[in-house]
């Protein structure tokens, strides 16, 4: 999240004189920052029943249970708002580049070959990691020369 939402949730928080709220899904308190606001109710103010890190945790097994639907409201999202899914496009693959995340290695050794992801053994794939590793250690290296 970035900042300036950070600080409109927080002002927003103090304005309704709530700090800390409890999760309905983990059972913890935890400060009002940690839960988004609910953008339906006309106030604006009214935090959500479950803190961010347990809708994210909600949302994959919801994917998990129903792919196809998963799917379905994916492509129907993405031809809804093309220029929002390039975008996601683009921060996802950054993403998934900084982190040297699996699928991003396999997507690099799978490139111009005949190969699945799935034909790509785990240990090969860790191999490819730290190769990269290594190169974007030596080229911070020269950079600070």
């Amino acid at each position: 999240m970035n900042n300036k939402l950070r600080k409109t949730e927080n002002l927003l928080s103090k304005q309704i004189g709530i700090i800390e709220k409890f999760c309905n899904l983990c059972k913890i308190i935890k400060p009002v920052s940690d839960f988004s606001f609910k953008k339906t109710v006309l106030s604006g103010f009214v935090p959500r029943s479950a803190c961010k890190a347990c809708r994210v945790l909600e949302a994959k097994n919801w994917r998990t249970k129903n792919p196809q639907k998963s799917i379905e409201y994916f492509k129907v999202s993405s031809l809804k708002n093309p220029n929002k899914h390039k975008e996601w496009l683009k921060k996802s693959y950054q993403k998934r580049k900084e982190n040297l995340s699996d699928s991003y290695v396999k997507d690099l050794l799978i490139h111009k070959t005949t190969l699945t992801r799935s034909q790509i053994p785990i240990e090969l794939v860790q191999a490819k990691q730290v190769q990269l590793q290594i190169k974007r250690f030596l080229e911070n290296q020269n950079e600070k020369r």
